[in-house]
């Protein structure tokens, strides 16, 4: 029996026929005596289930390390994974050596186990995940993955007012939601409501359960409607930064958005408002809340850089000469694959500045929406480039500080 290993039993274990065979050719095996089998397969069993529950930990813990503390744990990193690949390829007996116990014993010593449990909780929230990835990306301080860690539990710690505060609109900082907003737009699988009931779970809210049906759907709801009204005024920001930034001659179509972000900057949260605000942007082929899948590429370059003031005159200076003079600031940060993102973004800006010459706003938007799905993975780089454009500003800042 001590040459099943991991990947052999779970092979025969998981699938109820597969181990009902094996069962039968055990027992024929031991002449036919069921009791030594039924013994046999209860250590399997046991041996099977303690490797199980060890390489669960392993694969959380190496999650929780490789997500946010990647450069602090390189090392613990590689010696966790040779301790999971030890235990899978061995003999079942493997994880009973002194050698391999102590292993195991050493990485339960990396976090005690309630802050296992929260780290493995956050890990999980898209939302913290978001806030910490963006400290992380944009601290010039070259503070610790601990520190940064911290830094963003504090920012995280504010969203249990959503769960608290009638006017979290407000008490939450614009900066967080900005992320929250960032973090639904960016991942794929998860919904708002499964990161609500995670935070649920997260903060420990109690006295929630009687009303959590209808307390979350009413929260789910103004979240949304939120973020609608995000989505509307970020977009129209984006276009009248757009239009400015390339001084197309402006004509109805720019005093429309105007009217319409004039509204929306009340804040008032209401769905049939928006529908209005939507009805006109539709007149001019412009769909915010419910865009065709073929748009969505070109609103997202919008939402990820054209919403900030002077980001067009930004990605113009960033040819490969000026790359290289930042890159002498920081070279840790200015990898290949990221001058690649940035090189891309700055020549895609070049060449449309040149096919829109004087055009009018209406004509430069359609010309960037048609340029765009010329390039379908255009998007990608802009993308990437809205994560480093932060720190690209610090590194600015901080050329200038040296002239």
């Amino acid at each position: 029996m001590k040459q099943n290993n991991y990947d052999a039993f779970k092979i025969i274990y998981i699938s109820d026929e597969k181990r009902e065979i094996f069962n039968k050719k055990l027992n024929i095996l031991l002449f036919n005596n069921k009791e030594q089998t039924d013994d046999y397969m209860k250590i399997l069993k046991l041996k099977f289930t303690e490797i199980i529950k060890v390489i669960g930990y392993i694969n959380k813990l190496n999650s929780i390390l490789k997500e946010f503390f990647v450069n602090d744990h390189k090392n613990d990193i590689l010696k966790i994974e040779n301790l999971r690949k030890i235990i899978k390829s061995g003999m079942m007996n493997e994880i009973e050596k002194p050698k391999i116990k102590n292993m195991i014993e050493d990485i339960h010593k990396f976090f005690l186990p309630d802050d296992f449990n929260k780290k493995n909780k956050l890990k999980d929230s898209i939302f913290f995940v978001q806030l910490y990835r963006s400290r992380k990306l944009n601290d010039i301080n070259k503070k610790n993955e601990s520190e940064i860690f911290e830094e963003a539990e504090n920012d995280f710690n504010k969203l249990k007012l959503l769960f608290e505060s009638k006017n979290w609109i407000k008490d939450i900082p614009e900066s967080i939601m900005n992320e929250c907003y960032r973090s639904l737009k960016n991942e794929k699988g998860k919904i708002l409501k499964d990161e609500l009931i995670d935070l649920l779970e997260i903060y420990q809210i109690e006295n929630f359960e009687d009303k959590v049906i209808a307390k979350l759907k009413k929260l789910e709801h103004d979240i949304i409607l939120y973020f609608q009204n995000k989505d509307m005024s970020l977009t129209i920001n984006c276009f009248l930064n757009f239009i400015d930034e390339f001084e197309a001659e402006k004509t109805e179509f720019y005093n429309e958005l105007l009217k319409i972000i004039n509204v929306l900057n009340s804040n008032i949260l209401a769905s049939n408002r928006l529908k209005n605000l939507e009805n006109i942007l539709i007149k001019f082929e412009i769909n915010v809340l419910d865009p065709k899948e073929e748009d969505k590429n070109y609103l997202n370059i919008l939402y990820y850089i054209f919403y900030k003031k002077e980001s067009i005159r930004l990605i113009e200076k960033l040819d490969e000469k000026e790359i290289q003079s930042l890159k002498e600031l920081d070279n840790n940060f200015f990898t290949d694959d990221r001058i690649q993102d940035i090189v891309k973004c700055s020549t895609f800006i070049h060449n449309l500045k040149i096919l829109t010459g004087k055009k009018t706003d209406k004509e430069l938007i359609d010309t960037f929406i048609n340029e765009v799905k010329k390039r379908k993975e255009v998007y990608k780089n802009f993308y990437k480039y809205s994560l480093y454009e932060d720190k690209i500003k610090k590194l600015y800042k901080i050329k200038k500080e040296k002239v």
